[in-house]
């Protein structure tokens, strides 16, 4: 069972949305849009022209497990010659804190002949399909689109007017649908850490969040993920009904208090808050709940950051770390499989051979390809007669 989500078709080509939705006032602060009202766009890709269309809208209250939710529907089709999918999903949301209580995905391609059914529970990590099948699922898609339709909740929606990833990241003088090389020139913006796609995965729907940008910078750059919470450990930081507005960095110094908090959260966190002027979607701000942003800590080694710029210097000013990190990420692909200790000498060769040609992309290719581990497969045990019978 392949469980995939509509928002990766956002991500194709030159992205662009035309937004057409009737506003109105939202009966829940917490939520997108208002119950009633329905947003639908289009999605253009480069040189092909439209290639779909999708619409949401919410519906409830409804009652799910003694909770209150709110139902959001997600319709999208799309096409390009032979090859035409459709989606449809619904989740039963708690707005409050952000979490799916239930998730539902009707999958149809006309193309492989796909149609799928399937019922996810994220609060068990769990999948059930219409066919019977099961399976573990620690997918985050109920949260994705939640995610996605609070970025284009952000934009103000104007009839007829198209909007721009170029628009989100501050640049100007970028129009039409075609690919085209733009120049960076705000330091903020540079690398992975500045990048809307990182900072959105990063954070949820309604709030950024330091401890899982600061964890995936860990597991993701450094190659040193982080212990998970200790169980019973209350992790909600989200700003309760009728609570005085304060700062994701506030919330966060008072969930550790803790001792047994602040053991971990004072590696993690440095990292994440120096995020901290990214909002939610990745867009670039300076205050947050009336308060100028403070983006300082201390890195583990007790290195001072005041922000992305300074992190990132951080990073880079140990460049064994990074390359041996992404040359661990870059095999494991490659070899379809974790890697394990007797992995590691290639790993060594492979960074090695590739600072000789100034660490250059093709170098870490050719030395996956050239491995031992990618060109020969693990023997099967032997199976004799005897076993066969048994």
């Amino acid at each position: 069972m392949q469980i995939s989500s509509p928002i990766r078709y956002f991500v194709i080509g030159s992205l662009s949305l035309l937004a057409l939705a009737e506003r109105g006032s939202s009966q829940s602060p917490h939520l997108p849009f208002a119950v009633g009202e329905k947003l639908n766009y289009r999605v253009s890709v480069s040189k092909m022209g439209k290639v779909g269309n999708g619409s949401m809208w919410i519906e409830g209250p409804v009652d799910v497990r003694g909770v209150s939710t709110w139902l959001l529907r997600f319709d999208f089709e799309a096409g390009v010659g032979p090859m035409k999918a459709v989606d449809r999903t619904s989740s039963w949301l708690d707005p409050l804190h952000m979490a799916a209580q239930r998730y539902f995905k009707h999958e149809k391609h006309v193309l492989s002949k796909r149609d799928e059914k399937v019922e996810i529970f994220p609060s068990e990590k769990r999948w059930a399909g219409a066919d019977g099948a099961s399976g573990i699922s620690p997918t985050d898609e109920p949260l994705d689109e939640l995610s996605f339709i609070y970025f284009i909740r952000t934009l103000p929606l104007i009839p007829d007017t198209v909007y721009r990833v170029a628009r989100h990241y501050g640049l100007t003088g970028v129009n039409g649908p075609q690919f085209r090389w733009v120049t960076l020139t705000d330091k903020n913006r540079l690398g992975l850490l500045g990048k809307g796609a990182v900072l959105m995965k990063t954070s949820y729907p309604d709030r950024t969040s330091p401890v899982l940008r600061g964890a995936w910078v860990l597991e993701k750059i450094i190659g040193t993920p982080p212990t998970p919470p200790p169980p019973g450990v209350e992790t909600d930081l989200s700003q309760r009904a009728g609570e005085k507005p304060a700062t994701v960095r506030a919330r966060l110094e008072q969930h550790r208090a803790s001792a047994t908090c602040r053991q971990c959260h004072g590696v993690i966190d440095p990292m994440g808050l120096a995020l901290e002027n990214f909002d939610a979607v990745g867009k670039w701000r300076m205050r947050e709940a009336g308060a100028v942003i403070d983006a300082s800590g201390e890195l583990g080694d007790g290195t001072r950051v005041d922000g992305v710029v300074a992190l990132r210097k951080a990073l880079l000013s140990k460049p064994e770390v990074l390359v041996g990190t992404f040359t661990e990420k870059l095999m494991t692909y490659g070899l379809g499989r974790g890697l394990e200790y007797y992995d590691m000498p290639a790993i060594r060769t492979i960074t090695r051979e590739a600072a000789k040609n100034d660490n250059k992309f093709s170098s870490f290719v050719l030395g996956i390809v050239k491995s031992a581990a990618f060109q020969m497969s693990t023997a099967e045990p032997a199976t004799t007669d005897a076993s066969k019978q048994n």
